[in-house]
């Protein structure tokens, strides 16, 4: 939540909107689910998604990835787009851990 509270552009803020929005034990789940691809992405060095859709029509990506910015960003980007079509989505966030 500190480092969304950096970032007060609009879609930053959005996002802590919906964490904050979420039970603990939603949040507690996917932190323990992103925690165990992070530590797969370390392990074997490959690419590993963690997403959640919201009936709110929303939903969130976690990309975990040793690539640089330049190379994940494009990328997480382009499966936003796609996922945030597939579930008829008003927004999608993703993030690179």
């Amino acid at each position: 939540m500190k480092e969304i509270e950096a970032r007060p552009d609009p879609a930053t803020i959005d996002l802590g909107f919906s964490l904050l929005a979420m039970s603990e034990q939603a949040v507690t789940e996917m932190s323990r689910a992103v925690d165990r691809l992070a530590a797969r992405t370390r392990a074997d060095g490959k690419v590993h998604n963690a997403t959640f859709a919201f009936k709110e029509g929303s939903g969130i990506t976690f990309h975990c990835t040793d690539e640089p910015v330049s190379v994940a960003g494009p990328r997480l980007e382009s499966y936003c787009a796609l996922r945030k079509y597939k579930e008829k989505a008003t927004e999608w966030f993703g993030l690179c851990t």
